[in-house]
Order: C-alpha cells, then structure tokens, then sequence
C-alpha cells in the first residue's frame, strides 16, 4: 500500500532592512517579509516556496519536519 504523509517543516527566514535601531528594523522586517508565495515546479504548485522581495531569503535550516497525518492512496 501506499500513503500520503502530511507534515510541517519550519523555514527561516532572512530580511535584510533599513533602520536605525533592532527594534525599528524588526518592525520594519515584518513589514517588508509579506509571506511566502507558491511556485509551479516539480509536477505542482504546492512543491516549493518562494517570495517576491529579493531583500528577503529562506533558508530550510536544521528542521527535520513533524509528520502528523497520512492518507492511502491507490
């Protein structure tokens, strides 16, 4: 049989911001990050991630995932 694992996998994220202290650039970073957006690619639109600001990078870390649910499929 086969099965559909679903799970979570944490992805840091980099923002690079002008300001003039840490609390103003952390502000400033949620404002600038806008979230991550899909993109088509390895057979769907749910397989990788992206954004469209180049001041902001991801980096998929050290996070080994948290699988908690699978499906059967055919």
């Amino acid at each position: 049989m086969k099965f559909k694992v679903y799970g979570t996998v944490k992805v840091g994220v980099t923002v690079t911001v002008d300001a003039d202290d840490e609390e103003s650039a952390i502000e400033a970073a949620y404002e600038e990050f806008g979230g991550l957006s899909g993109y088509i690619g390895n057979g769907g639109s749910d397989q990788l991630v992206g954004v469209h600001n180049p001041n902001v990078s991801l980096d998929v870390g050290e996070d080994e995932g948290d699988f908690i649910e699978a499906e059967q499929v055919n």
